[in-house]
C-alpha cells in the first residue's frame, strides 16, 4: 500500500522526519492534503525539514522553506517554528555535495 492509498487512521500525533523533504515540490501539496484528510483534526504534526540552496544540491532530500510550510499547512492548522539550527557539520555527505549551509527546522503543526 502506498501513502496515497492510506485510509483514515486514528493516531494521536504524526512525526514527519523524512517524508515531506523526500518529495519534489509538485507532490508536496498532494501529500499534505492526503495527510490532513486521513488523520484526526486533533492530531498534531511534528515536522522536520531542511532548508538549503536547492540549486546547489539536487534532492532528495529537498529544501522546503518556511514560506512553503505556511502555504501548505496554515489554511488548515496553526504552524509554529519550534527550533532551527545549522546542521551541516552533522551531515558531511551534504557538504561533499556542495552545500555550505544546511538549516534543519522543526515545526509544530496543530
Amino acid at each position: 500500500m502506498t501513502f496515497f492509498a492510506l485510509p483514515p487512521v486514528e493516531v494521536g500525533a504524526v512525526f514527519d522526519r523524512a517524508a515531506l523533504v523526500a518529495l519534489p515540490a509538485d507532490m508536496r501539496v498532494r501529500y499534505v492534503e492526503h495527510l490532513l484528510a486521513v488523520i484526526p483534526k486533533s492530531a498534531p504534526i511534528l515536522l522536520v525539514v531542511f532548508e538549503y540552496e536547492q540549486q546547489v544540491m539536487a534532492g532528495p532530500p529537498f529544501s522546503v522553506n518556511s514560506d512553503e510550510i505556511f502555504q501548505l499547512f496554515a489554511r488548515h492548522r496553526s504552524v509554529t517554528l519550534l527550533t532551527q539550527a545549522d546542521v551541516l557539520s552533522t551531515y558531511p555527505s551534504f557538504e561533499a555535495r556542495g552545500l555550505n549551509a544546511l538549516v534543519e527546522k522543526v515545526y509544530w503543526i496543530a
